[in-house]
């Protein structure tokens, strides 16, 4: 990748360190939100102690309480803190962009480092991603095409959206994922 210098205005806030899929069964597609998280911190290569917060999107009450069943290193006073599709709504084809957003927010007013966002989809998917938020010490350096696939065997749109998306939100998709 070639790398381009931004000014200080103009840095991402955050970055998407990994993002994964997994399919359920539809009847328990509320598991999709949390059985995600093992393989996409596997794909990040952390572990759920290094992780600062979690935004697990609660499209039914009992999501998060069958998280913690399901993660055990999951802690209550990381996970949620903000509120989640229960308490700050849950927009139809729009929740983990709403979730990205604040989550790099958050990361940034609370002077944490490390996040993972995930929800649940009709038909029995879940969806998540790890998310970093930018560090002063990146010098304002990123490549040029960040946001570029390479290599993931996503779909031509796919990568498009992904890249708007990350455009949009002024997160860097930097590495594999």
């Amino acid at each position: 990748a070639s790398f381009g210098t931004l000014k200080a205005d103009k840095l991402p806030i955050g970055e998407i360190v990994a993002y994964h899929n997994i399919g359920v069964e539809r009847e328990l597609m509320g598991e999709g939100a949390f059985k995600v998280i093992p393989p996409l911190l596997a794909r990040a290569g952390v572990e759920v102690g290094e992780v600062d917060y979690f935004e697990i999107n609660e499209a039914f009450g009992a999501v998060v309480a069958a998280a913690y069943h399901y993660l055990p290193d999951l802690r209550a006073e990381r996970t949620n803190q903000w509120g989640s599709a229960i308490s700050l709504g849950h927009p139809v084809a729009c929740t983990g962009a709403r979730q990205v957003v604040d989550m790099v927010h958050q990361l940034r007013a609370r002077s944490a480092s490390l996040g993972v966002t995930s929800r649940c989809v009709g038909g029995g998917m879940g969806s998540g991603e790890v998310l970093r938020r930018w560090m002063a010490t990146r010098l304002g350096r990123v490549p040029r095409d960040a946001v570029i696939d390479n290599g993931s065997g996503l779909s031509r749109q796919t990568r498009l959206s992904a890249a708007l998306l990350a455009r949009l939100l002024q997160v860097a998709w930097v590495g594999p994922v």
